[in-house]
């Protein structure tokens, strides 16, 4: 439900007052356009995901001992794109904007002080 919803205020960030945003063909190509726009760089990501939590995670528990490294889900699909957009869009003429989002891949350390 919380995916749908997303696609659906994106819609209605896109088409505003043109059409009623929450009529089915106006998701379903946001969907389409979604898919077409982010599906390469999510799955390099969804391969990518384990080792680079590999990585860093060893050399979390190598340098810092009483460190905690959680790897999360990554960005969504929906997401991605429409961050790509607002924020990415008039850097390149015909690339996508969806290749300057750089948070695809998330994780966080939790240190257990401040020293």
């Amino acid at each position: 439900l919380e995916f749908f919803i997303k696609l659906l205020k994106l819609a209605q960030k896109k088409y505003g007052d043109q059409e009623n945003p929450l009529q089915q063909h106006r998701v379903k190509e946001i969907w389409s356009e979604v898919c077409l726009c982010t599906d390469e760089i999510y799955e390099t990501c969804e391969k990518l995901k384990y080792v680079f939590g590999e990585v860093i995670g060893k050399l979390i528990k190598e340098e810092f001992v009483d460190a905690q490294f959680d790897l999360a889900e990554l960005k969504d699909p929906v997401r991605i794109h429409e961050k790509a957009t607002d924020k990415y869009a008039d850097r390149f003429k015909d690339e996508l904007p969806e290749a300057c989002v750089t948070d695809v891949i998330r994780s966080r350390i939790v240190f257990k002080d401040a020293e």
